[in-house]
């Protein structure tokens, strides 16, 4: 089978990732999502461990 060299370019990994991931895109915006829920639960926890330590303290 032949191909052009533009459709071989299309058909690699990153080529079809970088394609799905395209500013707008639904899985674009799901993975901006899923990053800033993660990081606001990572610094939501440490807020609580934080306030945690500080309460420890003071009464130790």
């Amino acid at each position: 089978m032949l191909i052009a060299p533009s459709e071989y370019d299309t058909m690699t990994y990153w080529a079809q990732l970088a394609i799905e991931l395209e500013p707008g895109s639904e899985p674009f915006n799901l993975l901006v999502l899923a990053m800033i829920t993660a990081y606001g639960t990572v610094a939501g926890i440490k807020l609580v461990v934080r306030a945690l330590r500080t309460e420890v303290n003071e009464q130790g």
